[in-house]
């Protein structure tokens, strides 16, 4: 880890997702580093309304800036473990976390937390900063409780042989335990025929150049970390990879993927395959740019 740099930002706001956010950097602290988190505070809307729609009593900035920090408070007090002073700042909550997170190695943040169908999905502010960030962020979806025993754990890898992708296992890598299972995982389709006369696919050629990328790719980012490349354990699907990943979500405690993949620039800004997965996470999901 960067000595200049923190180690992770964590967002709260006092709902459920930021809490089950904390609980996963608390229980990787030796991992993740040094924990600084973040609360963000802005007037609500109704204020720039023109009347006599406008709040008819507007708290002064610092009645505001107070009431966030007992706020603030209210969510760190149970913290067990060191950590850096909370940040309490005014601003649109995206904007302030991707500001702190400058100068730190990972950012976290939680699902939204507000009833059954929004704690599925993740909030417009996790997808600014799943669309912004230059560190690797951290998405937690919202458990009741966390798990007695949440290490080691299955941590799922999608691979691609892109740049993105080949980020996202040597994160992977450095972020595992000791004892959890790594998986990199290709995903493979078999091209849709266009017209009548068109040569059929060898697909025993298409699945064998499946396994050689997720096998080029783990051996490269071993080789750089100084690994054994028998710590990653290699697996070929065939499938649409946000089904695939979908599936193999079940059984992982963390999935990580690249921001974009090979197709990344026919996307706006994260690739096809990232943005379905963040949306509707099964499992915690780790973005790498």
């Amino acid at each position: 880890m960067n000595q200049d740099r923190l180690g992770a930002i964590v967002g709260i706001d006092g709902s459920p997702g930021s809490s089950s956010a904390m609980d996963w950097a608390v229980a990787r602290i030796d991992r993740v580093g040094p924990i600084r988190p973040v609360y963000a505070w802005e007037y609500p809307a109704a204020v720039w309304l023109p009347a006599p729609f406008a709040a008819t009593a507007v708290p002064p900035a610092e009645e505001m800036q107070a009431a966030a920090e007992e706020a603030a408070l209210a969510c760190t007090s149970t913290l067990t473990v060191p950590h850096h002073p909370t940040i309490v700042r005014r601003g649109e909550a995206s904007t302030v976390l991707l500001d702190e997170s400058r100068v730190a190695e990972l950012l976290i943040v939680g699902t939204r937390g507000h009833g059954p169908i929004a704690d599925a999905l993740l909030g417009s502010v996790g997808r600014r900063c799943a669309d912004k960030t230059t560190i690797p962020l951290v998405i937690v979806p919202h458990r009741e409780a966390p798990p007695e025993t949440p290490l080691p754990e299955r941590i799922v890898v999608g691979v691609d042989g892109s740049d993105h992708s080949q980020a996202a296992l040597r994160w992977a890598i450095q972020i595992a335990g000791p004892d959890d299972e790594l998986v990199a995982v290709t995903a493979w389709t078999t091209p849709i025929p266009i017209g009548i006369d068109v040569p059929r696919f060898d697909v025993v050629a298409l699945q064998a150049e499946a396994q050689n990328t997720v096998d080029q790719t783990a051996d490269a980012a071993c080789e750089d970390l100084g690994v054994d490349p028998g710590r990653v354990i290699r697996h070929v699907a065939e499938g649409d990879p946000r089904w695939v990943f979908k599936e193999m979500e079940k059984e992982a405690g963390l999935l990580v993927l690249g921001a974009r993949g090979h197709k990344g620039l026919s996307h706006l800004v994260l690739g096809s395959t990232t943005t379905s997965l963040i949306h509707s996470p099964n499992c915690v999901v780790a973005v790498v740019p």
